[in-house]
């Protein structure tokens, strides 16, 4: 019975297939963490980007209402809006930062009229019905608010 020796490749030989896969793959599964490590780009500031912060603190808000059975209210004016709680047979600032905070618009981008909002544990609809929030800068965005959820109107 003879033996033969295992072939061994030529230094000169060049790269495999297998090889090469390897590397595709490892390259484009670093790729793909590295997409989604990097943030995705923000809109740039305007009437439709604030709507949707706006829906997603009211969102928040309703939460909160739902969470601690107190309820919340929004004031807003043209330049900004902030959140506040019932505590202690009063309206105190909201606990939570994100609510507590007047959140102001950048320049160019105005919500219109001024008013309140009551959120109650309740999930009451407004008095007069569902409320219409217009912001402007740039297109314009409607945010309805129903005592339960903020939407953004469609052509927004």
């Amino acid at each position: 019975m003879t033996r033969t020796a295992p072939q061994t490749r030529r230094p000169d030989a060049g790269v495999t297939l297998i090889e090469t896969l390897v590397v595709l793959a490892i390259i484009g599964t670093a790729v793909g963490a590295a997409m989604l490590a990097i943030p995705r780009g923000t809109e740039a500031p305007g009437a439709t980007r604030e709507a949707r912060l706006l829906q997603a603190r009211l969102t928040r808000a309703v939460d909160a209402s739902l969470e601690t059975l107190a309820p919340v209210r929004m004031l807003w004016d043209p330049t900004g809006y902030v959140f506040e709680v019932w505590e202690d047979d009063g309206w105190q600032a909201h606990p939570a930062p994100v609510l507590a905070a007047r959140h102001g618009f950048p320049g160019g981008v105005s919500l219109e009229g001024e008013g309140t909002l009551s959120i109650t544990p309740e999930l009451l609809p407004p008095e007069d019905g569902p409320l219409r929030l217009t912001l402007r800068g740039g297109a314009p965005a409607v945010l309805r608010f129903d005592g339960f959820a903020a939407m953004l109107e469609a052509g927004t």
